[in-house]
């Protein structure tokens, strides 16, 4: 999702950081337990950008998690739309590999990561 303007959830948390990166690290952490007692392989599927490798001076602060800082880093009082976009897209890629590398093949899940 890319937004056109910085708009929050009633958490506070960024919409654009809790579309593209928190509510699929949720979704997969509920679901997992039950990818790992399925009778077949499974697999999670992250869609991830490109534009992840647009991300400089990296903020892994809980704040820039969270998308708290997002409309703070923007210059000229604007909301930095791309940056966000491909903020978020680096967390689920970066989520991506952790997954892949914490199950080990044993687990018979399949962490992929598309990069559109």
């Amino acid at each position: 999702m890319l937004a056109k303007s910085h708009r929050v959830t009633e958490d506070g948390i960024d919409e654009v950081m809790q579309t593209n990166y928190i509510g699929p690290f949720i979704l997969t952490s509920i679901l997992l337990p039950l990818l790992k007692n399925s009778p077949v392989p499974s697999r999670v599927v992250n869609l991830t950008s490109f534009t992840h490798r647009c991300v400089s001076e990296i903020d892994v602060s809980e704040e820039a998690l969270q998308g708290v800082k997002f409309g703070q880093h923007s210059v000229g009082g604007s909301y930095p739309l791309a940056s966000t976009y491909e903020y978020t897209k680096f967390c689920l890629l970066v989520f991506s590999y952790e997954l892949h590398r914490q199950l080990n093949i044993s687990s018979g899940i399949s962490v992929m990561y598309v990069p559109f």
